[in-house]
């Protein structure tokens, strides 16, 4: 169990204005004129202007697809791959550049960010894939815009922004194992200087996991996301964009399967095979914990970023982008994959027996079950 709290403050970019729509836009057809507006270079240009080797996803490519992770958005963005690892934590490459790293507090090298705001951990980016106006993802080191670790690239999420105009919308899916995801948002103007909009997304699911040993399952999907927007624009020559995050994670941490047992070192006790461990068939559902200790989740992110923008004269904008993390990790994983405490407790004495010392000379602490 861990907790991460940041704030970060950068002040004080001047940056020059560019008569270029605010607000990302579809991907054009082949052939038309067509501009498609990014922010890589930290302002909005014309990708054809951009130095860069970028892929932009448009937010109704995203849901077209139903893409809500990285992934989902590793298969179809050429050179980003996604793995997963034992306890939860994301890890992505670009271009093969990366750090296949599963602790919490390891920073990659792909960063992530949501509206020009740092996301600093893998971890702190499981839930942030919905409601979104475009992806983008820079290839390539990316250190002089986007820091120390961005040697491998950097991914964008763009969320959508409030409209003008009242609008609201939203998506149901039902898949496989009872799987529901809802989707929508709600945004218009309370004012004519203010625009707001709410967006949220749950999902839940039935377990998928099979204990071989035992009739027992794991895997059940839980997850919920919030995200709130405002717009204020006082003057012309001022505004003010503040974005308000919030997930939760309750999902079941996928268990491993265990399927063989291979001696590396000399040290291991030559009575091994005695435990007796039952692997897992060659079915991909096929696993199993330990009884009495539960793979469990209960993880939750808060996030408030504030960004001010003020034209100082023509062309020149001067731009404050303000944020604040608070992140609580509780979450309990399965480590080899078998089903039997005494299995491990009989492995632990082997040890000790190697070791030249006897029981007493060791505290077990108890297992429940």
């Amino acid at each position: 169990m861990s907790e991460v709290r940041s704030l970060a403050l950068v002040t004080c970019a001047v940056s020059a204005a560019l008569a270029v729509p605010a607000w990302g836009q579809d991907g054009p057809a082949a052939g038309s004129g067509d501009e498609i507006i990014v922010t890589a270079n930290k302002r909005s240009q014309n990708l054809q202007d951009v130095g860069l080797s970028v892929s932009a996803i448009s937010g109704d490519a995203l849901k077209n697809q139903q893409i809500s992770n990285l992934a989902d958005v590793a298969q179809i963005v050429p050179g980003l791959t996604f793995s997963q690892t034992a306890n939860d934590t994301p890890v992505y490459t670009l271009r093969g550049v990366g750090f296949f790293e599963s602790t919490l507090a390891a920073y990659p090298d792909v960063s992530v960010y949501l509206d020009q705001v740092p996301l600093p951990f893998p971890t702190l980016t499981s839930l942030t894939a919905f409601d979104l106006d475009r992806l983008e993802v820079l290839k390539g080191p990316q250190g002089t815009l986007f820091g120390q670790n961005s040697t491998g690239g950097a991914i964008n999420y763009i969320a959508a922004k409030p409209t003008s105009d009242l609008s609201a919308g939203g998506s149901l899916s039902y898949g496989r194992f009872d799987t529901v995801e809802l989707e929508g948002f709600l945004s218009g103007p309370l004012t004519n200087t203010l625009r707001v909009r709410l967006a949220g997304r749950v999902a839940r699911g039935d377990e998928w996991q099979k204990s071989h040993t035992r009739d027992d399952r794991l895997g059940k999907k839980d997850t919920k996301a919030i995200r709130f927007l405002a717009d204020w624009k006082p003057s012309e020559r001022l505004s003010f964009e503040l974005n308000l995050n919030a997930w939760q994670n309750k999902s079941d941490p996928q268990a491993p399967q265990a399927i063989a047992i291979v001696q590396q070192n000399a040290a291991i006790p030559s009575d091994y095979p005695a435990l007796n461990i039952a692997f897992a068939p060659a079915n991909g559902r096929a696993a199993d914990w330990s009884p009495g200790i539960r793979p469990f989740a209960n993880n939750k992110f808060r996030q408030a970023s504030l960004r001010s923008d003020w034209e100082v004269v023509d062309d020149i904008t001067l731009t404050s982008l303000t944020s604040y993390v608070d992140y609580d990790h509780h979450q309990g994983i399965e480590g080899d994959g078998t089903g039997s405490v005494a299995k491990i407790v009989k492995l632990e004495h082997a040890w000790r027996r190697l070791d030249g010392r006897n029981d007493d000379g060791f505290q077990v602490a108890p297992f429940p079950g």
